[in-house]
C-alpha cells in the first residue's frame, strides 16, 4: 500500500509538470505583455491617467488642452445632430473631431455615464500600450516569426519607438499606431495568403475605427489596404509569382 501511495504521489508531482506547463507559459506570456505596457504608461504618465478626476486632466497644456476643452463641451450638452457637434468654442459650433478629443470613446463614455469615471484621452492613451505590443505580435506572427521570446522581445521593442513616445506628449489621437500595426497584418496576411473577404472586412473595420480616433490615421491604413490590394493583382495577373 505504501508504495501504491508512493507511486501515485510521483504520478500527481509528475503531472503539473508536462500538461498545464504550455498553458502556464501561455498565461505568462499574456501577462507580461499586458501589464508590462500598463505599468510602463503609469510610470510616465501616472496610474490615475485614465480617471477622470487625475490630476494631469486638471491643468493640460498645449494641444491636450483643446482635446480636453472639446470633450467637456461635448459632455456639458445636451443631445443633437450631428452627436459630435459642440457650441461655445467658436464662432460657431465645431465638431470634436477637430478637437482630437477621440470621438468614439467620448460617445460611449457619454452613452453610458461614465464619463465621471474615465476620460477618454487618458482612456486611449492607456489602452494604446498593451495595443501596441499586441499589435506588434500580429505582425510578427504574420512575417512567420513563431519563437515565443522573439515575439515577447518583439512586443516589448514596439514600446519603444521614438515617434510613439513622442506623439503621446502632444497628439495623444495619434499614437495610435497600433492600428497601423494591424493594418499592416492584415496587408502581410493579404500579400502571403490571399485578399479574403474576412481581411477586406478587417480593413473596413480600421477605417471606420480611425474615422473616430483621428483623420490622419486614415493616409497609412488606406496605403496599405491598397499594397494589399496589389498584391492581389499581383497574383491574379502572374500566378507564377507565387505568393510572398
Amino acid at each position: 500500500a505504501k508504495q501504491r501511495f508512493l507511486r501515485f504521489r510521483e504520478d500527481c508531482m509528475r503531472l503539473p509538470s508536462t500538461l498545464p506547463r504550455a498553458r502556464v507559459e501561455k498565461i505568462a506570456f499574456a501577462a507580461v505583455l499586458t501589464i508590462a505596457p500598463i505599468l510602463l504608461c503609469g510610470f510616465m504618465f501616472g496610474f490615475d491617467i485614465a480617471s477622470a478626476k487625475a490630476v494631469f486632466w486638471t491643468r493640460p497644456k498645449g494641444d491636450m488642452a483643446v482635446m480636453n476643452a472639446g470633450y467637456e463641451a461635448f459632455l456639458r450638452q445636451p443631445w443633437h445632430w450631428p452627436l459630435t457637434a459642440v457650441s461655445g468654442l467658436g464662432d460657431k459650433p465645431i465638431s470634436i473631431v477637430f478637437t482630437d478629443s477621440i470621438p468614439w470613446l467620448s460617445l460611449v463614455l457619454k452613452a453610458t455615464g461614465l464619463s465621471h469615471v474615465f476620460n477618454p484621452i487618458g482612456l486611449f492613451l492607456l489602452l494604446s500600450y498593451p495595443l501596441q505590443a499586441w499589435s506588434m505580435i500580429g505582425l510578427l506572427r504574420a512575417l512567420g516569426v513563431t519563437d515565443r521570446w522573439t515575439l515577447l522581445l518583439g512586443g516589448l521593442m514596439a514600446l519603444m519607438v521614438p515617434a510613439w513616445i513622442a506623439r503621446q506628449f502632444g497628439h495623444i489621437a495619434l499614437s495610435g499606431h497600433w492600428i497601423l500595426l494591424l493594418a499592416l497584418t492584415l496587408s502581410v496576411r493579404s500579400a502571403r495568403e490571399g485578399l479574403t473577404w474576412r481581411r477586406i472586412a478587417g480593413f473596413a473595420a480600421l477605417l471606420a475605427l480611425v474615422v473616430g480616433v483621428h483623420a490622419y490615421h486614415l493616409p497609412p491604413v488606406g496605403a496599405v489596404f491598397g499594397a494589399a490590394l496589389l498584391a492581389e493583382l499581383r497574383d491574379h495577373l502572374w500566378p507564377w509569382a507565387g505568393k510572398g
